[in-house]
């Protein structure tokens, strides 16, 4: 049953509605060109979908073989936007399957194509969260409706939202991908965790769960629909295109490794860079953060292979982990890309929702990350504290615990001891049982003939 009196759903909806009405009026009032551009260096409407635009009218006037070039970005970028200030511009350096898409955006209006990829990302979200969270009633007091408000409503959700960028697809391909795992269809599931390699950093955690667990389908699913991707980025740029992103990813890793402090680690919220933003950038700071990477890892990988063991009972929560730990264990991850948690945490909630628990286990976590991320670029440039890596650890602590091996037996358990009424809550693990057998002072009848403990695991399903 329902639990219609659950404070939360009301609350989170309310608070989710009422920043989704803020963002819509921001929105159209930038539509409307009210501050379109006012701001710091000037400030375009949707500044960072320009470099897909800038990507778009580039592959189709100049070709592919110039896609990676940033004196021609820069030349380009002039051409389209007069206005735009070089202190806030940005570079196309995503895959060429990505510009390849984007192109037929380049022969519209900037604005026109400004609101369809805003609208386009917009549906990919609602979707994302739908896949996630399939078909499963609502006994752990909060619903598909109020799941998506929060996860629209979120600020990192809203900021890439607001500036034109692209979060969506890293969020899709992992809902996509564990709502395929969940049909049974492994290929499928790793074809959709392809679309993650327009950005491929995002990719790596998810894919090390999948060799961890064994789902060597899924990995090879992953391989096709990249290499289908590429094909596309190869068709569409030619070889000179491909070519100049692997030279552009190299450049960027080699830079992220040698001089972290060239870039705004208020942005960021990987792990090195949170510690970084703490303890200074230099060899100590660097070597705990590769500890902490290893020591996360050391504790994540027993779960995931034992999760694929018993695939078809522990996978969707082998899936939640590696969602909610993607901000911990990727080596790059701008605050925008937090999004990627939000399959984490539906999956998580339909754990408690299968196991009959109530969500407010993690509504803490929830809501101390949805808290964190308004005011964590705020708290990182004035104090350098990076508030959402913070809430973002316990947050994917908070999914582990929802979705660990052993949390849907126990609840599972005590709930059959309540039902039947012979033991109390507190009396867990069951102490031993009562030889079985008929007692001659009770008579032979059928709960003479079973132990308690022996009752209590048959109605828990004998986990």
């Amino acid at each position: 049953m329902g639990r219609t009196a659950d404070p939360i759903r009301p609350r989170a909806r309310f608070v989710a509605s009422a920043t989704l009405v803020l963002f819509a009026i921001v929105q159209l009032s930038q539509f409307a060109g009210v501050w379109q551009h006012v701001g710091v260096g000037g400030l375009f409407l949707g500044g960072d979908f320009v470099v897909y635009y800038q990507a778009g009218t580039l592959l189709d006037r100049v070709g592919g073989e110039r896609l990676y070039d940033l004196d021609e970005q820069r030349r380009m970028r002039a051409e389209l936007f007069p206005t735009l200030s070089e202190e806030t511009a940005d570079y196309y350096l995503y895959a060429p399957w990505m510009a390849v898409a984007v192109r037929p955006l380049s022969w519209l209006p900037y604005k026109t194509a400004f609101g369809i990829w805003l609208g386009l990302n917009a549906a990919l979200m609602v979707l994302a969260v739908g896949l996630a969270w399939g078909k499963r009633s609502e006994r752990a007091g909060i619903d598909r409706t109020t799941a998506t408000l929060v996860a629209l409503s979120w600020y990192p959700c809203l900021l890439i939202l607001l500036s034109g960028g692209q979060s969506a697809l890293p969020v899709l391909a992992i809902s996509l991908a564990a709502a395929c795992d969940r049909g049974r269809r492994p290929v499928l599931a790793g074809a959709a965790l392809a679309l993650m390699s327009y950005k491929p950093t995002l990719a790596g955690p998810v894919l090390l769960m999948l060799l961890i667990a064994g789902r060597w389908r899924s990995l090879l699913g992953f391989a096709a629909g990249a290499a289908g991707l590429g094909a596309i980025g190869w068709e569409g740029a030619g070889p000179a295109g491909l070519g100049g992103f692997l030279e552009a990813a190299a450049t960027m890793a080699r830079l992220r490794a040698t001089r972290p402090e060239l870039f705004s680690q208020a942005s960021y919220i990987d792990l090195r860079s949170a510690i970084g933003a703490l303890l200074g950038f230099g060899p100590a700071s660097t070597w705990l953060a590769a500890a902490l990477l290893l020591a996360g890892l050391a504790w994540l990988a027993p779960g995931w292979w034992r999760a694929g063991r018993r695939w078809q009972e522990r996978g969707e929560s082998a899936w939640a982990q590696a969602s909610a730990w993607l901000p911990m264990l990727a080596p790059h991850l701008g605050a925008y890309d937090a999004t990627v948690v939000i399959p984490g945490v539906v999956l998580a909630l339909r754990e408690l929702d299968r196991s009959g628990r109530s969500a407010r286990g993690i509504a803490w976590p929830v809501g101390v990350a949805y808290l964190a991320g308004t005011v964590s670029q705020p708290m990182a440039r004035a104090a350098g504290i990076p508030a959402l890596t913070i809430a973002l650890a316990w947050l994917a602590a908070g999914v582990s615990r929802a979705t660990a091996a052993d949390a849907g037996t126990r609840s599972a358990a005590r709930t059959a001891a309540d039902r039947l009424g012979r033991l109390p809550k507190s009396v867990f693990p069951f102490p031993p049982s009562e030889p079985s057998g008929p007692n001659p002072e009770e008579g032979s009848g059928p709960a003479a003939s079973e132990s308690d403990h022996q009752i209590l695991t048959r109605s828990s399903g004998g986990r």
